[in-house]
């Protein structure tokens, strides 16, 4: 198994551990706010960075990993070690869609959806437009610190 395979199963798994092993002391919103203040970027997607479930989960990977992803340019130019962003499968567990819709109570159920931050960002369509026009790159880069 390559270093990055290695790297991403278990930034994977940590997730739904955390969003399990919180399951008794927090809400399903609680325990959604938690994962994303906890990562700078965080997508909730169908499927893996390895393997999505459908083509706009699989484009919204390709753009963060040309943004944020391992090999791709920091906000100094150097080549990051490792990705800066994580992913929560949602078809992993319907726990998770209804922690997002207690989380966000006007959640769209539309998925791919992006939080920068510990912000909303948007949907697929909302980081295609900010992808092309080079601001999602900037939002990114902000916090990058």
């Amino acid at each position: 198994m390559t270093q990055r395979l290695r790297s991403l199963l278990l930034g994977a798994a940590a997730l739904l551990t955390l969003f399990a092993s919180q399951a008794a002391a927090l809400s399903l919103g609680q325990r959604v706010q938690s994962m994303v203040n906890t990562h700078k970027v965080l997508m909730f997607m169908n499927g893996s960075q390895i393997s999505p479930k459908c083509a706009k989960s699989s484009d919204a990977v390709l753009c963060l990993e040309r943004i944020c992803g391992a090999g791709a340019p920091d906000k100094n130019g150097r080549p990051r070690d490792e990705n800066l962003f994580r992913i929560v499968d949602v078809t992993s567990s319907k726990k998770i869609c209804e922690g997002l819709r207690e989380f966000n109570p006007e959640w769209d159920p539309s998925i791919p959806q992006l939080y920068v931050g510990g912000e909303f960002f948007g949907g697929v369509d909302t980081m295609y437009k900010k992808f092309y026009s080079g601001n999602l790159k900037k939002v990114i880069d902000a916090i990058d610190e």
